[in-house]
């Protein structure tokens, strides 16, 4: 991407330094995919930020159609995201392009559409053949009313009971839910309902704010700095202007979509990138302006504090990610050396469940969630439906673990950070 802004070198190894610490955080953290969607939408924004590709435009057309389904495979909302940015670059490049230019903008985009087109439907398609009915996708209606008024009563992660994974190969009901059981709604049902989205929109829009300081607490004023270059208030080259223009439309339209759901971290990592490849093109263009606006000492300085202050966030999260999972680690691999049986074998619990699902997630086990009631003759009724070979009881202290479940000893113990647990074998699925 900077390689196609055009920075010069140095700019292009100072602001690359600033990606290192985001790129490990997303290594080492379980923000695959969307991760995948960011990597695929700068490849978009990367090939459409200035007008080389209309040079060959069928080539480049059926190429970013490709892309913005592979979009739309990554993550359901890449669907609308790769729409609402195409329709608004082409807007951006039409008005700058001369008349031969035009032409094939006209040809580029045909075939961008028509190919985006079929490979969309034809996905589609399969979505329909398999559940016998016609969806982009079931995560975004569900996650809709997942934060609906009534959400939590059927929220998987804590009132959802046990759940079978949808085939033999799922850790979790999570891979495929459509299956999971909701109740949708609609803002414009009742007034609390719409009294309901707008406290919604409300809290998302705080959380984008505070998501933004969180990525540089620089991050209002280069906004601020980018959107006035880019309405042409503030000076800088055309060529420069229309780059900024096209990285700050998808910028916006990669984090407009969340607003009237839920907003989290991972949602807005295109967001971070494409901040931060905007405020090296501005720099790049302060340092070759022939204004000398700052010496070669303020040149340095302005550098090496705009990079900490992308760096910060990362960096800590890099420390808090590593701390939360390495006792986590260390108990997987002592448990999985010592039971080997647990490969591939059924798992519930009676609490923690994203660390629980983790765990599944990592030794190899399929995961039915938690249950609904906590004593132990109500799960061992809850969890007698279900062909459960193991449970995973959790305690704040190893203490207050039972000594005896299912009527038998924990087959291991341990502890993490959120608390002690004993794994128990189920004597009825276990035999």
């Amino acid at each position: 991407l900077l390689q196609r802004l055009r920075c010069s070198r140095i700019t292009g190894r100072l602001f690359l330094c600033a990606m290192v610490p985001i790129a490990l955080y997303v290594a080492i953290s379980d923000l695959t995919p969307d991760a995948l969607l960011t990597f695929i939408m700068l490849n978009v924004v990367s090939i459409c930020i200035n007008n080389d590709f209309l040079r060959r435009p069928v080539v480049f057309g059926a190429l970013i159609g490709i892309l913005g389904f592979l979009t739309y495979i990554a993550k359901a909302y890449g669907f609308y995201l790769f729409i609402l940015f195409s329709a608004g670059m082409l807007v951006i490049h039409w008005i700058s392009a001369q008349p031969v230019e035009r032409r094939r903008l006209r040809i580029f985009a045909g075939v961008m559409i028509v190919v985006f087109c079929i490979a969309s439907v034809s996905w589609m398609a399969a979505l329909h053949w398999k559940y016998n009915r016609w969806m982009l996708s079931a995560a975004g209606s569900y996650t809709y009313a997942l934060n609906g008024p009534q959400g939590d009563s059927f929220n998987v992660d804590s009132n959802g009971g046990l759940m079978s994974p949808p085939h033999a190969a799922a850790t979790s009901v999570w891979e495929d839910p459509t299956y999971i059981a909701s109740i949708p709604w609609s803002p414009f049902e009742s007034r609390a309902n719409f009294a309901h989205q707008i406290r919604l929109i409300k809290r998302n829009i705080s959380r984008i704010v505070g998501i933004m300081l969180e990525f540089s607490l620089l991050s209002p004023a280069l906004i601020g700095v980018i959107l006035l270059l880019a309405l042409g208030i503030l000076n800088i080259a055309p060529p420069r202007r229309r780059m900024l223009q096209i990285m700050f439309l998808a910028m916006i339209a990669s984090g407009l979509g969340y607003i009237p759901i839920v907003v989290l971290l991972r949602h807005l990592g295109l967001v971070n990138v494409l901040l931060l490849a905007m405020t090296a093109l501005i720099f790049d263009s302060i340092v070759r302006s022939d204004q000398k606006i700052l010496s070669r000492p303020g040149i340095f300085c302005a550098a090496v504090f705009i990079l900490l202050s992308f760096a910060i966030k990362p960096l800590d999260s890099i420390r808090y990610t590593y701390d939360g999972q390495k006792d986590a680690a260390i108990e997987q691999q002592r448990i999985i050396a010592a039971l080997p049986q647990l490969r591939g074998a059924s798992l519930a619990s009676n609490s923690n469940w994203h660390v629980t699902l983790n765990f599944a997630f990592r030794i190899g086990m399929r995961y039915f969630g938690q249950t609904k009631t906590s004593d132990e003759k109500g799960i061992i009724n809850e969890v007698s439906k279900f062909p459960i070979a193991y449970f995973m009881y959790w305690a704040p202290m190893r203490e207050e673990l039972p000594f005896k479940f299912y009527g038998a000893e924990p087959i291991a113990t341990g502890s993490v950070k959120s608390g002690a647990f004993g794994i128990y074998s189920s004597q009825k699925n276990s035999k």
